[in-house]
């Protein structure tokens, strides 16, 4: 590979990167609060682009459209998360996480109903064939703006991990029924890390358009594709997804030019492999140790259980009892 065309490579590669960090901060917001894994990112992903791509075929402005996705895919975290999330709540984040591709095939199915099968073009917020040039090399100014989104999500993300809501999912993701004898609203929590992680992944989806196309299928094998950048870099850092999601993407982009693009998703679950094998919490990632949980009730039962801890309680007096006190002789209704 001679000089002229490593640039142009690495620049496409830190791009896509951009992309998959922005995906992948939409899955760790989840995981984080729930422990879940979110492969619906791909449905939801969809839906909030081809509301996107509808807004902006009526020549409003790009930037609403954009606002427009981030909406729709809040939204449809929150329904994901009240409709499916919750009523398995009870049961192990492994059997969650695989009941939200469900959420893939719906969202690929209601856009194939409403928009049919053919792909369309999205425009883009800035211009892909124009921006300042670095030692010779054109860098567009869509990548600069997608480069800046990601490091600007990353950042607020950070912030809201130090803040009591942060503290809160962390607490939640370690250990549900702890948090909540803590006093920690899970269900709020919850319900607030689903609609954020959805709202990011409108987004990432959104601002992948111009480069993957709108189409039914496009999203998600892109969100796939996204779960491989994030192990890499590691789930449970924030850092890390964004420095696993660029290498990924500039190192899949030389995979790419020395060897046929159509088997990027071979390449792509080859190295899934690998990691899960060899550095399965990623390169900045640590395993988190999850709470002793106590034995409680079911959640439908506790508030009832509680009240009932509440009441005063009557001790049951026996003769023993009386007869000690001197008392053998007293009847109901005397008075002494």
């Amino acid at each position: 590979m001679n000089g002229g065309i490593l640039g142009p490579v690495i620049v496409a590669g830190v791009y896509f990167g951009a992309l998959y960090a922005l995906s992948g901060m939409s899955l760790a917001v989840v995981y984080r609060s729930s422990g879940v894994l979110n492969f619906g990112l791909g449905g939801i992903g969809t839906l909030a682009t081809y509301s996107a791509y509808g807004v902006a075929a009526h020549h409003l402005p790009v930037l609403v459209a954009v606002l427009i996705a981030v909406a729709v895919g809040g939204i449809l975290g929150l329904i994901v998360e009240v409709l499916l999330v919750r009523p398995l709540r009870s049961r192990d984040p492994l059997v969650t996480s695989i009941a939200t591709f469900s959420v893939i095939l719906l969202g690929e199915g209601v856009v194939i109903w409403l928009a049919g099968t053919q792909s369309e073009s999205m425009p883009s917020l800035a211009s892909l064939t124009s921006g300042p040039r670095v030692l010779g090399l054109l860098i567009p100014d869509y990548y600069l703006v997608v480069l800046g989104i990601a490091l600007v999500v990353m950042a607020a993300i950070l912030y809201l991990l130090r803040t009591d809501l942060g503290i809160s999912m962390r607490a939640t993701s370690s250990g549900a029924r702890t948090a909540q004898l803590l006093g920690v609203n899970t269900s709020r929590v919850s319900l607030i890390s689903w609609g954020l992680g959805g709202a990011i992944g409108g987004l990432a989806g959104v601002l992948a358009a111009p480069s993957i196309f709108v189409a039914p299928d496009a999203y998600t094998e892109f969100g796939l594709t996204v779960f491989v950048a994030v192990v890499l870099g590691g789930f449970t850092s924030t850092a890390g997804i964004l420095i696993g999601a660029i290498l990924y993407g500039v190192g899949i982009s030389f995979v790419e030019y020395y060897l046929p693009s159509t088997l990027t998703s071979t390449y792509t679950f080859v190295l899934l492999a690998i990691l899960l094998t060899f550095k399965p919490h990623g390169i900045l990632g640590r395993q988190e140790r999850r709470a002793q949980e106590p034995d409680l009730p079911p959640e439908r039962n506790f508030r009832l259980a509680a009240r009932r801890q509440r009441r005063p309680q009557v001790l049951p007096v026996s003769r023993t009892t009386t007869s000690g006190l001197g008392l053998d002789n007293l009847r109901l209704g005397d008075k002494r």
